[in-house]
């Protein structure tokens, strides 16, 4: 497990950032001029960095606690091995074509960067579901007083416990605004996003 979570943290350090164009205007003829965008370094990706390693940790929380979880762990579980698999994909310099399913629906964000709908979606969707499997349920003991008999077997849930609801807001929010709508992503947003998952990973592992 250990090492699974270090080689997503590395996976997200050695995303390839999006490739840009560069225009610029004549103040003669006030034509533009563009400049080429620099192709990204082994393949054309556009948020592959926190994005495929994050879901693949909410991909792999999902069977040990969540059960389901509204639906949420299969959502992040699906999404994330298809970015983790397209990732790799063009690291490998494998022409798989999965960069022409996300092309087609970006969104563009004033030039500045594209970012595919669907990652605005599970990222906003399962970074908070994918985080709090483990860690709600915890704390829906701790607010009844008891002890969870069999935490990483047996998950319970309790009408009106507002413990996910909490959490499923934060997260989303917080990895929206950390990795989506930063002008300039770096690899620190994507190391941040990763450990943002890493966090969820561990609660869910230890409880």
């Amino acid at each position: 497990m250990r090492y699974m979570l270090l080689f997503c943290l590395l996976t997200a350090l050695a995303a390839p950032s999006a490739a840009r164009e560069e225009v610029t205007y004549d103040p003669g003829d006030g034509e533009e001029t563009i400049t080429p965008a620099t192709p990204a370094a082994e393949g054309n990706f556009h948020k592959p960095g926190a994005v495929s390693a994050g879901l693949i940790l909410g991909y792999m929380t999902w069977p040990v606690n969540s059960y389901g979880h509204d639906g949420g762990g299969f959502l992040a579980g699906v999404s994330g091995a298809y970015y983790f698999v397209e990732n790799l994909a063009a690291k490998l310099g494998l022409g798989f074509g999965f960069g022409e399913y996300t092309t087609i629906i970006h969104v563009d964000l004033g030039a500045q960067y594209n970012i595919p709908v669907s990652e605005m979606f599970t990222a906003f969707l399962g970074a908070g579901l994918a985080l709090d499997m483990g860690s709600w349920k915890a704390f829906d003991y701790a607010d009844r007083g008891e002890d969870d008999p069999e935490s990483e077997n047996d998950p319970v849930y309790s009408d009106g416990d507002k413990t996910n609801v909490g959490f499923n807001v934060n997260g989303g929010i917080e990895f929206f605004l950390m990795d989506f709508l930063a002008l300039q992503p770096t690899t620190f947003f994507d190391f941040a996003g990763s450990v943002h998952w890493g966090i969820g990973l561990g609660v869910s592992y230890y409880f």
